[in-house]
């Protein structure tokens, strides 16, 4: 395989992932902020950015009539997307590297992904725990980690034909 072609592959692949863990960031914050109710704690910053009111409107027109969602997608969609997305990046970054602060980067992935659901259990932060989200994170890290391993080892696979 020449240089060239080992290039367009690699970009394609890095390219591939950029927008799969795009389009899953973009789909749990859609989610998230036009079915949701006002609660959660990053809604704060919404108010005080003064955009409420614009979020508001938003809102109205998304849920006149089309709020036939089950609760899970509207509540535990997002965290199993974001799930997905951050150990997707995360495995990809640190797949294959000997380095031994790739452990803590990999630790940051249930941290991140419970941490919340467990503050919220024992009342340290504002929000309602949820088994269900729980399992839908668990679900994100799962597919998330196969994902980038799956594109990492195509990129290297390439990468020791050239």
């Amino acid at each position: 395989m020449d240089r060239r072609h080992f290039y367009r592959s690699a970009f394609n692949g890095h390219y591939f992932m950029f927008s799969v863990v795009l389009f899953a960031l973009l789909t749990g914050g859609i989610i998230y902020i036009l079915y949701r109710p006002h609660k959660p704690l990053f809604f704060d910053w919404f108010h005080f950015q003064g955009i409420i009111n614009w979020l508001n409107f938003i809102q109205t027109i998304y849920w006149s009539g089309s709020t036939n969602f089950h609760t899970w997608i509207i509540f535990s969609l997002p965290t199993a997307l974001w799930a997905f997305a951050y150990s997707s990046v995360i495995t990809r970054i640190w797949s294959g590297n000997s380095s031994s602060i790739k452990h803590i980067w990999y630790g940051t992935i249930p941290i991140l992904v419970f941490g919340f659901e467990v503050l919220q259990f024992f009342g340290l932060i504002r929000g309602t725990y949820c088994p269900i989200d729980i399992a839908m994170g668990t679900l994100g890290i799962i597919t998330g980690t196969l994902f980038g391993n799956k594109t990492t080892k195509s990129t290297y696979h390439e990468k020791a034909n050239t």
